[in-house]
């Protein structure tokens, strides 16, 4: 009795123990596993790796283009239609937040930079009905088609320019490809130089001499623009841009009135003169191709992305 009595509680022990040891498994697998454990730290849920604040510079080239359409209130109605094309260097810097749900990304963004506009084009009008004879007794003056030009100097510029967009994309874990679009400004400038024929020179009508005035207007042109780009993260913070945009600024329009020479001999030994009233148009576009560089403010980060 004693001897079985004694084999159970050896059994009893024998179980208990291995209780213990699978209890003591069981236990260090859940510390040192991936539910929670002491090994690898607590599980979380990483952040998405596109959402924040950021804040950047781009650098490219811009080509941008002034239509014109100026129309003189004169016989005839001569009219110059036409353009002032350049291209140069465009740069500036950025701010924007983006929020993202997924792999969509979307959000506002902010630029504001220098983008070259400075274009000119000498134009020469020629009146239809200049042709004909005036006579002033005892004086007949015969016209000259050329003579009754308006030589006239047109140029464009424009410097500081922003806009305010909103961006939708769609990111593959580092790298974003997204479209824009918003509310453009260009600080723009165009000037026009208006030169009546010169009398004297072409030796039709004694002292008479050209009528020269200038026309400067300023504005700031408010427009939209859109574009497209591709951007990729090369770290949690920052990330590197390539971009396209379109800008259509918008219009200046304007009346003028001023005089100018006419060829012709008078009893005085002067020149005639004439009054010329016109209206322009011009309308201000432009295209860039960037790079940028843009640093992420509290960026989230997937494991592995340094």
């Amino acid at each position: 009795m004693n001897t079985v009595f004694r084999s159970t509680r050896l059994a009893c022990g024998v179980a208990f123990c291995g209780l213990l040891v699978a209890g003591s498994s069981a236990l260090a697998a859940d510390l040192y596993g991936r539910g929670g454990g002491l090994k690898d730290g607590p599980f979380y849920e990483a952040p998405a790796l596109w959402q924040g604040f950021y804040l950047g510079g781009h650098v490219g080239a811009a080509w941008s283009k002034a239509d014109v359409d100026d129309v003189f209130d004169y016989n005839g109605d001569p009219q110059f239609k036409g353009n002032l094309n350049t291209n140069g260097f465009t740069g500036g810097g950025q701010l924007g937040y983006n929020f993202q749900r997924g792999n969509l990304v979307f959000g506002v963004e902010g630029d504001i930079g220098y983008l070259k506009v400075d274009a000119s084009k000498d134009v020469a009008f020629r009146p239809t009905t200049c042709v004909g004879t005036y006579t002033s007794a005892p004086y007949t003056v015969n016209y000259d088609p050329k003579m009754c030009a308006v030589d006239t100097k047109y140029s464009a510029s424009g410097d500081l320019y922003g806009d305010i967009t909103g961006r939708l994309g769609y990111a593959f874990d580092r790298t974003l490809f997204y479209a824009k679009g918003g509310v453009a400004f260009l600080n723009g400038d165009f000037k026009a130089k208006y030169s009546g024929a010169n009398c004297k020179t072409l030796n039709q009508c004694g002292s008479g001499g050209p009528a020269v005035f200038d026309y400067d207007h300023s504005e700031t042109l408010v427009g939209w623009t859109i574009g497209a780009g591709v951007e990729y993260k090369l770290t949690s913070s920052w990330s590197l841009k390539a971009e396209y945009q379109h800008f259509d600024f918008g219009s200046i329009s304007y009346r003028y009135k001023d005089s100018y020479a006419i060829p012709g001999y008078d009893h005085t030994g002067g020149h005639y003169t004439s009054t010329l009233d016109g209206k322009t148009k011009v309308d201000f576009t432009a295209d860039a191709v960037t790079v940028g560089l843009n640093y992420h403010v509290g960026g989230g980060e997937y494991v592995g992305l340094k």
